[in-house]
């Protein structure tokens, strides 16, 4: 399968306190939003990295400040031009991303990813590869 949908908890909640003229503290928590990749996505990118295998790869993840952030992606890598492999991994990760946009409980949607649109990532080695090209 060339797409994955991944939970991780996404958000760190840091304890703030306010003193009022009364002396009394009034405790409460502020999510601090972590965009932080899931380690599957993160061991996935890391040995398309090393390949020499021409590659593409595209995610993207809800729209989340606290809990489980779900990430949606899609890639490719075979024996095909740069630009055919963008398309590819583009499209797979837009099929998933339209599955799980769909996917309902109760009539609810089960995922927020309002107008998220998948994202090609940046291989260190195209980067500067291509460099001199620009």
């Amino acid at each position: 399968m060339a797409f994955k949908i991944q939970g991780r908890v996404a958000a760190t909640l840091v304890a703030v306190s306010f003193a009022s003229a009364g002396a009394h503290a009034f405790p409460f928590l502020i999510p601090i939003p972590m965009d932080r990749k899931p380690a599957t996505l993160n061991s996935l990118i890391e040995a398309l990295e090393k390949s020499d295998a021409t590659k593409a790869i595209a995610y993207t993840h809800e729209d989340k400040l606290t809990g489980s952030k779900r990430w949606v992606w899609g890639y490719y890598t075979g024996p095909v031009s740069q630009q055919e492999a963008n398309t590819i991994a583009m499209s797979r990760c837009e099929n998933a991303l339209t599955d799980v946009k769909t996917r309902q409980v109760d009539g609810r949607l089960l995922f927020k990813f309002g107008s998220k649109t998948c994202e090609l990532h940046q291989f260190s080695k195209d980067e500067a590869s291509t460099s001199g090209q620009r």
